[in-house]
C-alpha cells in the first residue's frame, strides 16, 4: 500500500469533485514524517467541507475492518481533529483507490467508521448519517 504522492489519483479526485460543484485544494506534502491531515479539501458555496485523505491498495479487500487495521492511525488522527473542533463542520474521509475496483470511501465519525456508497465515479454526495 502507498500513500503520497499518488498525485494521478489526487488529479482525478479532484477533476469529479469540481464537476459536483466542489472547490477542491490539494494540500501540498510535508517534509519529514508529519503527515498532512488531508491529501484534499472539497469545500461546496453552502458551507460543506469534506477533508479527504487518499491510499491506493493493492488488496481486493477493502472493507471497514481492513481500513481500521491498516489506517488505525489515521482514523485516530481524525478522531483527535473532531474532539479538538466539536462544532466543525468538516466531515473527514478516507478514499482507497483499488487497483481492480476503483474507489471505496469511507467516512470517519466519532463513534465508528461508514462506508458512503458511491454516486457516479466517485462518492461525491455524502449520505452519511449523524452520529447520535
Amino acid at each position: 500500500m502507498t500513500s503520497r504522492r499518488c498525485t494521478v489519483l489526487e488529479q482525478g479526485a479532484c477533476e469529479q469533485l469540481r464537476l459536483h460543484g466542489y472547490e477542491v485544494r490539494i494540500t501540498p506534502s510535508r517534509g519529514g514524517t508529519r503527515r498532512p491531515l488531508a491529501h484534499l479539501t472539497a469545500t461546496k458555496k453552502f458551507g460543506e467541507t469534506r477533508s479527504i485523505r487518499i491510499y491506493k491498495i493493492s488488496s481486493r479487500l477493502a472493507n471497514i475492518y481492513r481500513l481500521e487495521e491498516c489506517f488505525g492511525p489515521t482514523i485516530r488522527q481524525h478522531r483527535t481533529e473532531m474532539a479538538r473542533h466539536p462544532d466543525a463542520t468538516i466531515r473527514y474521509e478516507i478514499w482507497l483507490y483499488l487497483i481492480h475496483q476503483g474507489y471505496r470511501c469511507f467516512a470517519i465519525l466519532p463513534d465508528r467508521v461508514q462506508q458512503i456508497p458511491p454516486m457516479g465515479n466517485l462518492p461525491v454526495h455524502i449520505l452519511v448519517e449523524d452520529a447520535p
